[in-house]
């Protein structure tokens, strides 16, 4: 191939619970205890949604009872309405904040999404395209703060 894929950052995988869920007392969720909690993901095509496929299917995981929305904000209000447990990524965004009953844990193993761009394997890049991509770098950094 010509081209290679460049990473501007990682966004960790997190799980979305209400305060009041017995696992918002632990500082990392264990995957395995979702085992028979009614489980909130992105749909099969979204990043989120493929990275959360490859964790449950790499822990041998069977979840049964599962909601699939289309967005992380859908996701937290379905759990902040005691839907479910949602696997989410941070950065989260701002809507969020919406619900303030909702916690979020670092899920074990940890896991995340990497962010990149395909580039010429030669190196060559325009001024336009090396300031795009430190742009989105950047912007990368900040958000994970």
């Amino acid at each position: 191939p010509m081209v290679s894929v460049e990473e501007l950052g990682q966004f960790e995988l997190l799980c979305a619970m209400r305060q009041d869920h017995p696992f918002a007392s632990s500082d990392r969720l264990c995957l395995q205890k979702l085992q028979d909690e009614d489980l909130i993901t992105n749909t099969d095509g979204s990043q989120i949604g493929l990275a959360t496929e490859r964790l449950l299917q790499a822990s041998g995981l069977a979840v049964t009872r599962r909601v699939t929305v289309r967005n992380q904000e859908i996701a937290c209000s379905l759990v902040a309405r005691r839907v479910g447990i949602a696997i989410v990524a941070r950065p989260l965004p701002d809507h969020v904040a919406n619900y303030p009953e909702v916690t979020f844990r670092p899920l074990e193993p940890a896991s995340h999404i990497t962010i990149g761009i395909l580039v010429p394997k030669s190196g060559e890049r325009s001024r336009r395209s090396a300031e795009f991509i430190e742009c989105v770098r950047e912007s990368s950094r900040r958000l994970m703060r």
